[in-house]
C-alpha cells in the first residue's frame, strides 16, 4: 500500500471515529461501518444536546422567532435535524 493510501486510510478511520464519539453522545448511533442509520429526526433531548444546550435552553430557543417547528409522530414532537441544521448556519457568529 503506497503512503498516501495508509495516510488515506488513517484519516478515513479517523474521521469515522470522531463522528461515531459525536453522534453517540447525543444518543443516535451513526450509521457507519455497517451500524444503523442516524434518525432525521430528533427528540427534545437529542435536539438540545445536538445544538448544545441544555433543554430547558432549548425550549428556550424553541419559543423565539425562525427556530425550527416541530413535526408530530402521533403525540410526540421531533424536530428534523436539517432543520436544525439550518438554524445553526442562520446563527450570527458572537464577536
Amino acid at each position: 500500500m503506497s503512503e498516501r493510501n495508509e495516510i488515506t486510510e488513517a484519516l478515513t478511520g479517523l474521521w469515522v471515529a470522531l463522528m461515531r464519539f459525536g453522534l453517540e453522545q447525543i444518543g443516535i448511533a451513526d450509521g457507519l461501518a455497517g451500524g444503523p442509520i442516524s434518525p432525521g429526526l430528533l427528540t427534545r433531548e437529542q435536539a438540545a444536546a445536538y445544538l448544545g444546550v441544555g433543554t430547558s435552553k432549548f425550549d428556550e430557543l424553541r419559543r423565539g422567532k425562525g427556530f425550527p417547528k416541530e413535526v408530530r409522530i402521533g403525540a410526540k414532537p421531533l424536530w428534523r435535524r436539517s432543520d436544525l441544521d439550518r438554524y445553526i448556519m442562520r446563527l450570527k457568529i458572537a464577536g
